[in-house]
Formats: C-alpha cells, structure tokens, sequence
C-alpha cells in the first residue's frame, strides 16, 4: 500500500513538469527534507544522498558503512580515494594476510579513482573543470604518493608527469624520481618552471650544482664545472682525490653533508672532494640489501672513466652496508660521518680492528710479519712465545741481549717501529716464559697490542700499535692521532690503488685479460713509488 502511494505521489508530480525534463535523481537532490517514505524509495534507486545517509548512522569502520562506502566508490572519484586512503593508513594487523589485503584494496581503489576522472564521466556530472583540475591534481599526488611506498616508482612518476606542468610539488616530485629512473631528459623542457616558486629555484640550483642536465661525462674533462676550484688548484698536492657519485638527489645531499662535516675530522687534511656529481642507474651494477655489504661491478663506467679526474670514487646508495672495496668505498643514506670516516680511512691504508671473517686476506697465515695496512701486523700463534733453551731449563730470565737484538728485527717489522720508544717493552711474562705483546701496563705507550682484527683465525694474531679502542673498533670514537704519524712515517705505502683496479678485477673475471692489464697499468700511472707500481701491475693487492 505504501509502495503504490509512493508512485502514485511520484507520478502526480511528473503531471508539473515537462516529461522531457523530469529526473527523480535531480528532484531528489534538491529537497532540503525528504520525507522518510521518499527517502527509502531514493536508497531503493540507489541515489547518492541517500546512501550516504545510510551510511551516517553507521559506526565508522563497521562493515555497513564500508558496505556503503564501497557502493559510492563505485561511480564516485572522491569516494573511490576516501576508500583508498582508509586502506592504505588502517591500523597493522596482527594477521601478515589482513595487512598484504589492506594494501592491495588501497592499489584497488586508487586506480578505480584514477580511471574514473580519466574517463571524465564523473566530471561532466558532478564538477565545473575548475575544481575537477584540483581534484585531480589531489588524487594524483596522493596516489603517486602510494605507489612510491609501495616501491613502484616508475607508476608513481607516470601520474606525477601528468600534473607536473600545472603543479609545483608534483614536479619536484617528478624531478627527483626522474633521476633515480634515468629519465631526467623527459623533464628538461618543465626546467623553466622551477623558476616560478622559492623552492623550485632551490631545486633548480640544485640540478645544476650536481650536472643532472648538463651531465659531466658527456663532456671533456677540463669543461667540467666544479665549485671545488681550491681542489682543482692544488690536485698535484691532493693525490686522494675523492669524487662522488649518486643516482638521486636524496644521495649527493647526503654526499655532501657528510663531506661538509668530515672538514673538522683528523683524516680531512689527507683527502680533497670534488663536487658531487650526477650518475644515471644505468651505470649503477650494483647489489644493496639492509644488513649486507654493498656489491658493485664497476665495468659499466667504463665508457666515461676519461671523464673521472679523482683517484677514488664513493657511492651513495639507498640502502645496504657500508665497506670499501679497493678504489670505491660505498655508503647507504642512513650512514652518517662516523661511518663514512670509518671507511674512507680504509682508503687511506688503515685496517679494521674489530674481528674480521674468516679468511681475510689481512689474515691469512702467508700474510703473518707482512703488513699490509699502518695499523695492523700479524703473527703466527705458534711463534708468539719468545723462550730461549737456558730460559726454558732454568726458569731463568729472557736475557736483554737477547730482547735487544730480537726486538730490532721485530721493529723493522712494523709501520710503527720507529714511534715505540726504548723503554716500552714488545714482550710480557707469563711463568717461566716470555710473550709477544706489550704489557697492559704500558697501555698508554705506543707498543705492540693485541687486536681482535684475526681471532677468527686460530693460527694468526693480529697486534696493533695503541691499547684503547678508537674509530678502527668502533664507528662512534675518535680516529687516534697516533695513526697520523704512523702514516706520516710512510704516506703512501699502504694506500689502496685507484678505482681502475676494481675495473681490472671485474675484467680479469669475465677472462677479459687484455682488458684488465690495460686497467692495470691505468691504475699504476697513478702511483709514484715504484714499488707500489710493480705491485699494481702484478694485480698483488
């Protein structure tokens, strides 16, 4: 009886209007206090207005009002990203599964909303072109937003490229994303509009600091422009030249706030910088994953090495663990200038004093009385108790003529032989017998210390020339003065070779031999010892 009073109502005002014209979609919208029959029949033909009255009484989250939400999305862009938006921020589940199908209703939902406003249907209904450009530009970078999170960056620089004309934080969004994917040549003609804004200029700067554009290996050497022109002028003194690379912005920042605060470091006086530079991915062979060593083969810069003056390069990475691995040392965003201190002094001939994996080659029992770094020297477990046959029969003491002349062998043996003063001991007692290492009790002396750099390895021990930890063990404290004049004693002796020889390591192992001496001998043009030379040539490092 209802229903047909409903009808009878609905028809008695079609009487009023032009059939052409009457629409209960438009009436409806337009009451301002529908009664409650109307009201039920309009949720019934399932009008916006009333669905989200439903929808009104309804707890939010409840499964009505998702019910009823979802109904709207269907044909509604603004709702479409409200249910996006919900899914992607919902609360963590305890469930891993409810998490992983939160996430694709999020993907769902965006791109329903997204292909609503393409296709222009809702638009044409509902919004002026006005206001649908800012909405647009709203779903846009919300749902670029979201794909970035969810690593799908090429999806998420797609759309920004779509608003990036008409919206200043789409396109510097764009510009940053274009550099990781090596596309930033898609955005050289919307460069000019950086210029429109404060931030955008600071953005454009920033390009241009770095050669995203004007990229530096594209041409010769000498037309390469560097603000670092106090190290371009002194780089026949500054032979550990530092020069380094990134795929994104996010990285040469990090380059060179690192760079700006190593300056007050003790090392700083060893090394010079160039201006970070630009590297498109392409060039970028590399394996990064949190909490492993960051790999790299460096034989795609091959084509472009004419272009790289420095003898060292550095690469920031998104992630991955720290190291140096000969000529390259390798940095993740989340390093600070501790670690990065850390490692470069590794290109500067010092050793780890924190216990290294099992066959190091610092550890190597072939290796034992052979330093290869200042820091560090190594000895075989079996030779460490210095005992002489009138010692061991008549618990007599080790005579001093005898620790004299042992002990000047030993020193002649050490990077920091000539920093051990005479009245510092190489030997402690123990019983009847004498040992290698010098006594705790002369731990502030430069001497001969144990470190913990071989314990993995039970035939070899490693000592070292001061007692307490510092930036060798641990990232945190400070790099000793001490180690500066280790070095001093010898500047270059125990450097690492340029970068060139990781290229001819990468060559020798795809057996391109020809290819990897010819690296070789680039490497060794950079040395000025001769030894060092020899040593480069024979690939012995």
């Amino acid at each position: 009886m209802k229903k047909s009073l409903l009808i009878i109502i609905i028809m008695s005002l079609s009487i009023l209007l032009s059939t052409s014209s009457f629409s209960f979609q438009d009436y409806f919208s337009a009451l301002s206090s529908p009664d409650e029959r109307l009201f039920d029949y309009a949720y019934q033909q399932q009008h916006t207005r009333a669905i989200r009255q439903k929808r009104s009484r309804q707890p939010h989250d409840s499964a009505a009002w998702l019910m009823y939400t979802r109904t709207l999305a269907q044909t509604d862009p603004t709702e479409a990203l409200a249910l996006a938006e919900y899914y992607q921020h919902k609360p963590d589940s305890l469930s891993e599964l409810a998490n992983v199908d939160a996430i694709r209703q999020a993907s769902k939902w965006y791109q329903h909303a997204l292909a609503l406003v393409i296709s222009q249907y809702w638009l044409q209904r509902h919004l002026p072109q006005q206001q649908y450009g800012a909405f647009k530009q709203r779903l846009y970078l919300r749902a670029a937003s979201f794909y970035l999170s969810q690593n799908q960056s090429t999806s998420a620089f797609e759309l920004l490229l779509e608003i990036a004309d008409v919206n200043q934080s789409a396109l510097l969004m764009a510009f940053d994303l274009a550099m990781g994917l090596g596309r930033a040549d898609e955005l050289s003609q919307y460069q000019h509009l950086l210029e429109l804004s404060d931030k955008g200029k600071a953005h454009h700067a920033l390009l241009e600091r770095y050669q995203v554009f004007n990229l530096w290996y594209q041409t010769l050497p000498e037309q390469v422009i560097s603000s670092s022109k106090l190290a371009r002028a002194n780089r026949v003194l500054c032979s550990n030249s530092i020069q380094f690379l990134s795929a994104t912005l996010a990285g040469l920042q990090h380059a060179e706030q690192l760079i700006e605060q190593f300056q007050s470091h003790p090392l700083a006086e060893q090394v010079c910088f160039e201006t970070p530079r630009y590297l498109p991915p392409k060039y970028f062979d590399c394996q990064t994953k949190q909490g492993s060593a960051i790999n790299c083969n460096l034989l795609a810069l091959s084509e472009i090495t004419p272009n790289i003056e420095s003898r060292y390069l550095a690469f920031v990475h998104s992630d991955g663990g720290a190291n140096v691995h000969y000529g390259s040392l390798h940095l993740a965003l989340e390093d600070n200038t501790q670690v990065f201190a850390h490692e470069l002094s590794h290109l500067l001939g010092f050793g780890d004093e924190y216990q290294l994996r099992a066959g190091h080659k610092l550890c190597r029992p072939e290796h034992t009385q052979q330093s290869q770094v200042y820091n560090l020297v190594t000895w075989p477990v079996d030779e460490l108790v210095v005992s002489s046959r009138a010692s061991e029969q008549t618990s007599a003491n080790f005579s001093i003529a005898e620790r004299r002349q042992q002990r000047i062998g030993i020193l002649a043996k050490l990077p920091w032989g000539k920093l051990i003063d005479d009245n510092t001991p190489i030997w402690r007692k123990i019983g009847h017998r004498w040992y290698l290492g010098t006594p705790d009790t002369h731990r502030g002396k430069v001497g001969l210390f144990r470190a913990e750099s071989c314990d993995a390895n039970p035939d070899v021990q490693a000592f070292k020339p001061i007692h307490d930890f510092n930036q060798l063990r641990f990232f945190e404290l400070d790099f000793p003065q001490t180690y500066l004049k280790i070095k001093a004693l010898q500047p270059s002796k125990y450097l690492m070779p340029s970068f060139h020889y990781n290229l001819a390591l990468e060559s020798f192992w795809q057996n391109d031999i020809e290819q990897a001496k010819d690296w070789l001998r680039r490497a060794a043009q950079l040395e000025l010892d001769d030894k060092r030379k020899a040593k480069v040539l024979a690939g012995d490092y």
